[in-house]
């Protein structure tokens, strides 16, 4: 019955987690949109806010240039989240944690929201140094890039981490 009751608890907790990062990649992405439609905002030195749409995959590669590679990059992504979703559920019920899976299916799933709503993916967030500009993101990939170094550092030095 305890395990039970612990295997609820962990479930709702990796609930939360999924909704809060979800949620502030959502809720972000939308305040992007409202108030950086024709402005970029500097926060400081070597960081802005610029407004701007990602049509392919990790900077911008493999952008869709038509309806047809838009669907297959959607259904592309779609047929990899469920597979890990899979994954997830494998590993959840062996009883190990799945903390870096969580941030990774969070930040994917924004960014599939996004290209569902948007036809691309929103990314806002800056980072620069004199005129070198570090390709614009946002927090989904922070999320997915986070969660991929966790997810490397369990597997390099121990399976429960």
């Amino acid at each position: 019955m305890i395990d039970f009751l612990l295997k609820k608890r962990s479930a709702l907790l990796y609930g939360i987690l999924f909704i809060l990062l979800y949620g502030l990649d959502r809720i972000s992405k939308h305040l992007a949109l409202l108030a950086l439609q024709k402005t970029t905002l500097a926060i400081s030195p070597g960081f802005s806010l610029f407004l701007t749409q990602n049509y392919g995959i990790s900077f911008s590669l493999f952008s869709a240039t038509s309806k047809l590679e838009t669907y297959l990059l959607i259904g592309s992504i779609m047929v990899m989240l469920l597979l890990f979703g899979r994954y997830i559920v494998l590993r959840y019920y062996q009883g190990i944690g799945i903390i870096p899976e969580v941030f990774i299916m969070a930040g994917a799933l924004g960014n599939l929201t996004d290209r569902f709503m948007q036809g691309g993916v929103i990314d806002f967030l800056d980072f620069y140094y004199k005129g070198y500009h570090f390709p614009t993101f946002n927090f989904a990939d922070s999320f997915i890039f986070c969660g991929v170094v966790f997810f490397l550092m369990r597997s390099m030095y121990d399976e429960h981490l």
